[in-house]
């Protein structure tokens, strides 16, 4: 059954064979102009003569020669080959990979070598072992090659793009670069080359394997037969076998010898098999038989690359899905601000706008990049779309090409608006908590002037003709009534929000208006409490903004002093050059180091009941008064803070 089977496809190859001759007998020679890469050994490149040379280079000669056609070639990069043919300059691409992208462009031949990219690394690098360890690093990789996209989709991978595979495995060499992803037999022929073998190791972790084909213009169905009958020639034989032997050198060259030796058999039984067609037809309605099988074959084989064809398309797509599923937005910009790409997120914000090139995100990035001339830039945009207000954080960074220089932007948002409404309305829970614990002691203190008052005012029937007694209540009504008043007034400047404005502060005066919220508290809990400052010392601040700072950290030190035996607080003050050092110290229970490292992060808390925003809110109001906070803690012992603030309007720079 064997022997029958292989006799039947030798006749068909016979009658194939015989009809394409017969074809092609009055075709004229043709000078076909190919391009090939030539920086790709050892497919192509350019020998010591300043020739192509190379195993694609053979292949194609053989093919000419098999299909009686000239060949004059052109040695160019990648991306340069690729726009000539489509402007049709020349007639053919050798060596180019297979994608579903280029295939809108160009058509493919029968592919004649199948290969998977890998990762070149320094000898000594143990970070990267697979293609997502190459996330934050800095890619080596040839311009338009078939992994570009697939890298792009490694989340803050960077690229460092060359014209061929040899510049971009020289930036690697060179320290420009962490890795370098190509081609590994290209790979290992340039480090031998340049004796560095040794120092690189080449990954074997198999990345997007690709068919290596001749491309034509697309329509060229002509040139593309043409070339895949000539393939389909040199396989039966045997001359792509000594051709991939020459350049490659298998292993197991003993399976290609007996593979060889099959196919010269083949030959041979070829032959023999024409002389028998000629002699006879009775094997005409088995032969058809057999021509149908193969027939059958050869379309499901198409099926398959059909089919595989499609699954590389939907790779595609699937790393379009991606880009346009990410809930940030990402535009890229050339060097003249024009876009020139956004993903779906993106649209979906700016293009809502009929003037969206001068949407705020837009024009606010512009500005800043300009304003601030720093290479990568980050900040807040706030603006009202549709009615709806809207909070983005957006980062903006150039993009550079191999040789450094400035292609255009990147421009990445994020929509932050219901975080911002969350932080706003933590921030307002927060002061809100401290509200209510100063209440508590307020509420005593406010007794005790209502409680004269009410005195005075049922005495007042009696004594109202009593002359002292008149003289008592001018006294001391209006006395407690301002008491009472001023508390009140305390209590607003803290909760009530304000623009920063800031004066001329005495610092005695100011800590003295903040004492008179605690000292009812501080009695209750028996703190030994002290005030040691300079009558003449003063900062330049908003001291409303400033009070909200010092009643969050007596607050803080009021709470951790519950449960310590020793209760003492003082508040004491001192000069320097520049600065007021406010300095409050404290015999609670301390911090540990972890506590000391997480106090300013947000909603971080060692309260059963705190919202965690107390200290980076006092930390931001005493930046943007220009000064700073310094802490120092021993758990179980005591913490002191430190307050630096500017002493005047010179020292800090203002007019």
């Amino acid at each position: 059954m064997f022997i029958r089977r292989m006799i039947g496809m030798i006749v068909f190859l016979t009658v194939f064979l015989y009809c394409y001759i017969d074809e092609n007998v009055e075709a004229k020679e043709q000078v076909l102009r190919v391009a090939g890469d030539d920086s790709l050994p050892p497919f192509s490149y350019i020998n010591e003569q300043g020739k192509l040379e190379g195993f694609s280079i053979d292949l194609f000669n053989a093919i000419a020669k098999a299909q009686g056609m000239q060949v004059e070639y052109i040695p160019m990069d990648l991306s340069q080959s690729m726009e000539v043919l489509k402007s049709g300059k020349i007639d053919a691409v050798i060596g180019m990979k297979y994608t579903a992208e280029r295939d809108e462009r160009f058509d493919f031949s029968e592919y004649y070598f199948t290969i998977s990219e890998s990762i070149v690394v320094p000898k000594d690098q143990d970070e990267i072992k697979y293609l997502t360890d190459l996330k934050g690093k800095l890619v080596a990789i040839q311009r338009n090659h078939v992994a570009f996209n697939l890298l792009k989709d490694v989340r803050r991978v960077h690229m460092n793009i060359a014209e061929n595979q040899l510049d971009a495995l020289e930036l690697l060499m060179m320290g420009r670069a962490d890795a370098f992803i190509g081609n590994k037999w290209t790979a290992q022929y340039y480090l031998e080359k340049h004796g560095k073998e040794t120092e690189y190791k080449i990954i074997d972790d198999p990345i997007q394997p690709a068919d290596y084909a001749v491309a034509v213009q697309g329509g060229n169905t002509d040139l593309i037969k043409e070339i895949n009958h000539g393939l389909l020639t040199i396989r039966a034989n045997g001359t792509y076998n000594d051709i991939y032997n020459k350049w490659f050198n298998e292993a197991n060259s003993k399976m290609l010898q007996q593979m060889k030796s099959i196919v010269h058999l083949l030959i041979s039984i070829l032959a023999g098999a024409g002389m028998i067609l000629i002699m006879g037809f009775v094997w005409n309605k088995r032969l058809k038989k057999e021509v149908m099988k193969q027939t059958k074959a050869l379309k499901e084989a198409y099926q398959r690359l059909e089919q595989s064809q499609k699954e590389m398309a939907n790779q595609g797509a699937f790393k379009e899905q991606i880009l346009n599923n990410v809930p940030n937005g990402i535009v890229t910009f050339d060097v003249n601000w024009h876009v020139t790409s956004m993903n779906k997120e993106a649209k979906s914000v700016l293009l809502t706008d009929e003037e969206w090139q001068n949407h705020s995100i837009i024009k606010e990035a512009f500005q800043n990049y300009v304003n601030e001339r720093e290479e990568q830039i980050s900040g807040e945009v706030e603006f009202t779309q549709n009615g709806k207000a809207y909070f983005m954080y957006y980062h903006l960074r150039p993009l550079l090409n191999i040789n450094n220089e400035k292609t255009g932007f990147l421009l990445i948002f994020e929509n932050r608006t219901e975080e911002k409404k969350l932080h706003e309305k933590l921030v307002i829970q927060e002061k809100m908590r401290a509200i209510g614990q100063l209440s508590a002691g307020i509420a005593h203190e406010i007794r005790n002037p209502l409680t004269s008052i009410k005195t005075f005012v049922e005495l007042l029937p009696i004594k109202y003709d009593n002359p002292s007694f008149r003289e008592a209540i001018k006294e001391h009504v209006p006395s407690e009534i301002n008491r009472l008043n001023q508390i009140i007034e305390d209590l607003l400047d803290y909760s009530r929000p304000k623009a920063p404005k800031k004066e001329l502060c005495i610092v005695k005066e100011w800590l003295n208006s903040i004492f008179i919220l605690f000292e009812p508290t501080l009695r209750k809990e028996n703190i030994d409490f002290s005030i040691n400052v300079d009558e003449e010392l003063t900062i330049y601040a908003d001291k409303q903004q400033l009070k909200q700072v010092l009643v969050n950290m007596i607050l803080n030190a009021i709470d951790a002093m519950k449960e310590q035996e020793i209760k003492r607080l003082k508040i004491s003050a001192f000069p320097n050059e520049k600065f007021t050092t406010i300095q409050i110290e404290d015999t609670g229970r301390g911090m540990t180091k972890q506590e000391i490292e997480k106090c300013y992060d947000p909603f971080f808390t060692t309260k059963p009941t705190g919202v965690g925003l107390g200290m980076t809110i006092s930390l931001k109001l005493v930046k943007e008064n220009g000064g700073d906070i310094e802490m120092e803690s021993l758990y179980g012992k005591g913490t002191t803070i430190q307050i630096i603030l500017p002493r005047s309007i010179e020292k800090e720079g203002e007019s």
